[in-house]
């Protein structure tokens, strides 16, 4: 059955929403306080069937709360959940929708031989959704590379973990490198593809894909 939602002006108007139809089904929801005034909202993504489209679409609405405790449409948001054929030999990317401390936070799972881990963190600034945090690991198991990096703050950590990389490596310590990143603009929660922004740091010789 879709997912019926009102608008604020009114509440039995569903016109103005009718791209988001016909909708396969909800695809996760999370509930929690995001903008400070006490009261929960909800972010419902869906998973909306297009014909003729070998992907669905993954909007992200976001609810309100009015006086009676109703929910209401508040924003829709088109961006931050991959398709469900991008995560490789594994399948459905997709791993979960939050909400911690204000923010909404998306996680994916996805790759081959090669594994990845993405989880990127959204704030609402008033007026839009940007990217936060986001932490990003890759490799294979014992083997692999972590890269969480505050966006808020423009500080990062990079670690190379070679515990059992292959049957004839030695086990080596654990590389940590502390850095001091700046962006010119921060990406926002709308339109935003996890994985396809890319990030040169010079410190690692590395392109980090975010």
């Amino acid at each position: 059955m879709p997912l019926q939602y009102a608008s604020k002006n009114d509440p039995e108007d569903h016109s103005e929403d009718n791209r988001f139809t016909p909708v396969s089904g909800v695809l996760a929801e999370a509930i929690g306080d995001l903008d400070k005034d006490g009261k929960d909202e909800k972010v419902v993504a869906l998973n909306v069937v297009v014909p003729g489209q070998p992907n669905a679409v993954r909007p992200l609405l976001i609810f309100k709360q009015d006086e009676y405790d109703n929910w209401f449409l508040w924003q829709t948001r088109e961006g931050g959940i991959l398709g469900s054929d991008q995560g490789g030999l594994l399948g459905d990317p997709f791993e979960s929708l939050e909400i911690s401390r204000g923010t909404i936070v998306i996680k994916h799972f996805g790759g081959s031989a090669q594994k990845w881990n993405y989880t990127h963190r959204f704030r609402f600034n008033g007026t839009e959704w940007p990217l936060i945090g986001t932490t990003i690991k890759y490799g294979i198991p014992g083997c692999y590379e972590i890269f969480d990096f505050n966006l808020a703050n423009g500080k990062a950590i990079y670690k190379e973990i070679k515990r059992n990389c292959w049957s004839d490596e030695e086990i080596q310590p654990t590389q940590t490198q502390s850095l001091s990143i700046k962006l010119d603009k921060k990406p926002t929660l709308n339109n935003f593809s996890p994985g396809s922004n890319t990030l040169k740091i010079d410190q690692l010789d590395k392109t980090i894909y975010y």
